[in-house]
Order: structure tokens, then sequence, then C-alpha cells
């Protein structure tokens, strides 16, 4: 399916970010391939990386930091990498990543793609690369909390395990979380469409159509896990949860969510979720910590 956007019709659009200037970056699963630009007004960048237009990697690249899984630590200056990536996936903007002098790269977009991850300058130079030796990614999210940027990514590692991976990119730190109950494991492993709340206190995710979270705690230097208790679960009534129930005033099938970065009146995470089936945008606030607990807020779209 396509769209026109400032007058170009783009294909297959699955992320989309935005930088601190106001320029959209929107991924582009089929057609060119790649991430596109687009100026504030809604036009198409075609100046963009070196007047090539699109962003897609290069064979032989080199990026300013690294994330080296062989010895667990961050290093500079990553030569001759391949950062070609044919399926861009997800796309989304860091402001406090520091390189391994201590300055702050801001406006660091990470992409996912082709089971890679890379942090992209607005010029479509190579500024991040994530060396994580998973097998399976299944989707990543990016936070910047307290003037901290945070990389999070979960799937299955080279032994087929149910892992998930939060990087501190400013203070340039690890923690995995190793998914050991069958619940929690088939909501975050086997799911494509995750996201992380605004204090990092949550994990929410869509599998089935419905929406789950779990909670999260502090651990290693201003990191953060899921809790042991979720991370073992293997009774998903323990957890939060939302069920699809595809009708009016009540959850359709999410296909996609977010939360937003403001929380409720009451201090609760305000949840927004897509649905193909239902054609619309439905907003939901997260009023308890297990069980159901989805309060309709409102939606837009064709009832």
């Amino acid at each position: 399916m396509s769209r026109r956007i400032g007058g170009t019709v783009v294909n297959e659009i699955v992320g989309i970010s935005m930088d601190s200037s106001g320029r959209y970056y929107a991924t582009q699963h089929s057609g060119r391939r790649g991430v596109l630009r687009f100026s504030t007004d809604g036009e198409i960048d075609r100046a963009y990386n070196a007047n090539r237009g699109i962003w897609a990697g290069n064979v032989n690249d080199s990026c300013s930091m690294y994330y080296d899984s062989d010895d667990d630590n961050f290093k500079k200056d990553l030569t001759s990498v391949n950062t070609l990536v044919s399926s861009v996936y997800q796309a989304q903007h860091a402001q406090f990543v520091k390189d391994n002098d201590g300055n702050t790269m801001t406006d660091v977009m990470f992409v996912m793609g082709n089971n890679k991850i890379i942090g992209v300058d607005n010029d479509g130079s190579c500024k991040y690369y994530i060396k994580h030796k998973m097998r399976l990614i299944r989707n990543i999210d990016v936070k910047d909390i307290n003037n901290k940027s945070y990389l999070m990514l979960h799937g299955f590692n080279a032994a087929m395990q149910c892992v998930m991976k939060i990087y501190n990119l400013t203070d340039k730190n690890l923690v995995t979380s190793d998914i050991t109950g069958y619940a929690s494991g088939r909501y975050i492993c086997h799911s494509w469409r995750s996201a992380l709340n605004s204090d990092m206190t949550r994990f929410y995710t869509a599998y089935g159509g419905s929406l789950y979270w779990l909670n999260m705690e502090s651990a290693g230097t201003d990191n953060y896990q899921i809790t042991a208790a979720d991370r073992a679960n293997t009774n998903h009534a323990f957890q939060g949860y939302c069920a699809r129930t595809n009708r009016n005033g009540q959850l359709f099938q999410a296909d996609n969510i977010d939360v937003s970065p403001n929380k409720s009146g009451n201090g609760n995470d305000i949840i927004f979720t897509v649905s193909r089936r239902g054609d619309r945008v439905q907003k939901f606030e997260i009023t308890q910590a297990s069980g159901e607990g989805c309060t309709f807020i409102t939606d837009a779209g064709m009832e």
C-alpha cells in the first residue's frame, strides 16, 4: 500500500521518528527500501545523505562508537563494518548518546533492520553500531530519561533463549534480562510490537491483538530490567493486560502500540494503539499494575 506525503508517493512506512529540528524520518519497507527524510513542511529532502535522498547503510562503513558483545565493551573507531540494511523496520532518535571521550552526540537515529542496529547522524554518517550476537531481534525502543539515552531490544539470543537487553548509551553499560517464564517469554519474544513507558517502570507489548505489560525495576548503574517475578512468570493472570474485544469503546486488535511521554492526571501511563482491523487509533489509560486494567479514553477512525 502506498501513501502520498509532501507530494511524494511512499510505500510501506513502518516506522517514523523526528529529530530536534522537527524533520521527520520514515522507514520504507518496500520501494526504495531505506530511511527517507522530510522537511518540517512535509517535503521530501532529496539532498539528504549526500544528495542520495535516502539512507540504507553502506557495505564498508566507519562508525564513531560501537558496542562489542565479544568482550562486553563500548569502543570507538570501528572500521569497515557492513551497515547495509535492505529492509528498514524501525527508527528512533536519542539525544544524550556519549562517545568514548564523554562528548554528547545528539540526534542519533537508531535504525533496526536485517537484525542490525545502527545509530545514524543527521547527515547519514554512522555514529553507532551495536554488535549484539542476537539470533533474532523482535523490536527496539529508544527512550531519553533524566538526560540519559537508553536503547532496548528483545528477542532470541544465539541459544534461542528469550532475553531483553537495555543499553545505557550515556554511561555506556548493558543490563540483560533472561526471560525464563513461559508466559513472559511468549509476550516478549513472540511479539514484534513493544514500547517502554516514560519512566522505565513498565514494558508494553501487543500479542495476539491484546495488550500486555510487565513491570521493570532499577538495575546496574542507572539502568533497568524486568522484575524477577515478571521474568519468571508462567501465569498470564498475574500480569497486566487488556484483552481485545473488537467493540466500540474497548480494545480493537492492536497492531502497534506506543506510550505517551506524559502521564495522566492520576500519574498513570497513557497508551496509543493502532488497529488495521478497526481502522482506528485508540487511546487508553492503564489503571492498575496487574490484571485487566485498561480504561478507554477516545479513538479516531472509522466506526
